[in-house]
């Protein structure tokens, strides 16, 4: 109970998430992948990859909006919410009256008073819950959801569950619940990153190849006269060499470039198919918040969890040019 009365208020510190414009829909708005990217030029390849850093731009400013929306919320409610977090962990309601109230006690002594029954009933403080808030994302739910889950772990050795593990049952599925789906996402981003990484290092051979049959042209280009004195034989030789050179780089780009556009399509149906994993592994943050503290479920700045799941998928498309000389 101790543990993840802790887990509790450092997801109540670090929750956010309410949908506007859902993940799905920015995820459809990101452009198809191009049929001859390879023949792409310029103008065209510098405008599709504009369009790309353009929405993953704004839906990064959306997931801050949402972020915002949610820590103003959470500051609003505070006092409403610690007061629930400390009556389900077994605080008396004098305890929490002298900490919510206590108009003779100065904000000092009131923080003071929180670490001492903090650290009384589960050996952390205050302070030091409140210090993982500025933990990136990751180490936030990593330490959480462990903390919990660890403890959990205990009593379920025993024959006989204790009483105040038998009244958290809801919120111990709902962590258990929350680790698997955690895991599971974990697994896919490990293996999407993996393949990504993968494409490069088979390609290795054939990049070795081009760079060895482009070095004699290239240094051939350089020892053409094209400035004054030039003649005709000159600037023929160069156009011949430079359509040399533009061949090998096309025959290079047509047969390494399949093996990433599958690797994208299958990023794009992968992140399209885990997206209400990103969510529910949202909502039940704000479940376990809700059933912890006795307060509704929080609504304020939801989604940002498969916002980020699409701007990592927009990340790998915008190196959809990455084999293109």
């Amino acid at each position: 109970m101790k543990r993840i009365f802790v887990t509790i208020f450092v997801a109540v510190l670090s929750s956010g998430l309410f949908a506007q414009i859902s993940a799905y829909e920015y995820l459809y708005t990101a452009p198809a992948i191009p049929e001859n990217l390879c023949h792409t030029k310029g103008p065209q390849q510098e405008a599709y990859l504009k369009t790309i850093i353009d929405l993953s731009d704004s839906i990064k400013k959306d997931i801050q909006n949402r972020i915002l929306e949610a820590y103003e919320y959470t500051e609003n409610h505070k006092e409403e919410m610690q007061a629930g977090i400390l009556r389900t962990a077994g605080f008396s309601e004098t305890d929490i009256q002298r900490i919510s109230g206590g108009k003779d006690m100065t904000d000092a002594e009131k923080d003071e008073l929180r670490n001492q029954l903090m650290q009384k009933k589960t050996d952390i403080t205050m302070n030091e819950a409140i210090n993982l808030k500025y933990r990136s994302k990751e180490e936030r739910q990593t330490w959480a959801v462990g903390y919990g889950a660890e403890q959990m772990t205990v009593p379920l050795a025993n024959k006989q569950l204790p009483n105040e593990l038998n009244e958290n049952i809801t919120t111990n599925k709902l962590l258990s619940e929350h680790s698997a789906l955690r895991q599971n996402i974990n697994e896919q981003e490990k293996a999407l990153q993996e393949l990504y990484e993968s494409i490069d290092s088979v390609t290795t051979v054939d990049r070795i190849k081009l760079e060895k049959e482009l070095k004699p042209l290239y240094e051939e280009l350089k020892s053409i006269n094209l400035g004054e004195g030039s003649s005709q034989a000159d600037i023929e030789l160069t156009n011949r060499v430079t359509k040399e050179i533009q061949a090998l780089q096309e025959r290079y780009c047509e047969k390494i470039t399949p093996l990433l556009t599958n690797f994208l399509l299958q990023c794009r149906d992968s992140t399209e198919k885990s997206l209400p994993d990103y969510d529910r592994l949202e909502e039940i943050q704000y479940e376990v918040v809700a059933e912890q503290t006795g307060t509704e479920i929080m609504k304020a700045g939801r989604g940002v969890y498969s916002l980020q799941a699409v701007v990592s998928y927009l990340g790998y498309l915008a190196e959809v040019f990455i084999y293109k000389q």
